[in-house]
Parts: structure tokens; sequence; C-alpha cells
């Protein structure tokens, strides 16, 4: 994390935002006060999520929930249009209310919740989509999701 950390949080990947009823001069004053290693922009950051990872289950011991999301490919950070795109897609797909899974899967009485969006990172991004059933929803859920994805 240290490593992580020193590689990433320095000056040329740092932007300072005072926002509101601020004076230029004591943010200034106060940004020199802090120890920022210099520095230019990091290298690239890859997507913490394998390539090989196509879907996620996680059943809780806890309750009789269990949460699914699938993990598809998404726009990097940089790709504005595609980003738009996906943010668009995701609202459509899968927000609280009024979104075809909010239809096919909450309303339904199939699933808890469920939603979808998009994560973009330096060298790639994901796009998820996902829900919450009780255990005796859950394959009826899944199937309903990849229906609804297609």
């Amino acid at each position: 994390m240290r490593s992580y950390h020193e590689a990433r949080y320095r000056a040329g990947n740092i932007v300072l935002v005072a926002a509101g009823r601020v004076n230029a001069g004591e943010v200034l004053a106060w940004a020199a006060d802090l120890e920022i290693p210099p520095g230019e922009k990091s290298s690239s950051v890859s997507s913490p999520v394998p390539a090989s990872a196509r879907n996620l289950a996680i059943r809780r011991a806890e309750d009789n929930s269990q949460h699914f999301v699938a993990v598809f490919p998404g726009p990097r950070n940089i790709d504005l249009r595609a980003r738009y795109v996906a943010a668009a897609a995701g609202l459509l797909l899968g927000d609280a209310e009024g979104s075809r899974l909010s239809w096919a899967l909450v309303h339904s009485g199939i699933a808890e919740s469920a939603d979808a969006g998009s994560l973009s990172f330096s060298d790639d991004g994901l796009f998820t989509a996902g829900f919450s059933s009780n255990a005796g929803n859950f394959h009826a859920a899944r199937e309903t999701l990849f229906a609804e994805i297609a």
C-alpha cells in the first residue's frame, strides 16, 4: 500500500480545489505547507479486476440474501464519449426507479435491488450489472439479469 501511495500521490497527480467564499491567498499559503512529494504524473493504473473475471456471487450466511455482480469490459477514463455512453446505459439498465432491471427484477418481486453502472480507470474500465435477491429467486434473477442485458 505504501508503494502504491508513493507512486500515485504526488504533485503531478493531485488537483487542489477550493469552492465557495475563500481567500485565494490563504488557500495557497495553506497548500504551500502541505507535504506533497514533487513529481510528474505517474504511470497508468490498471483495473483491480482481472480480465478473466466475469461475475461474482456473494452468499452471506447471516441472512437469506444473495448478491450477484456481472462484470464486463468498460471504457477507459480518457475515452469521454464512451464514458458518457456507458453512464447513460447504466441509468437506462439499472437506475433505482424506472430502469429495465428495476422493472424486470425489483418491481416483479424477483430481487430486492438491482443496479448497473460503469467505473473508468486509466488503462481500462468496467461495466457492472447486479442484484440482491433471496436464495430461492437467485437463479431466476440471474437469468432475468442476463436477458435484460442482452
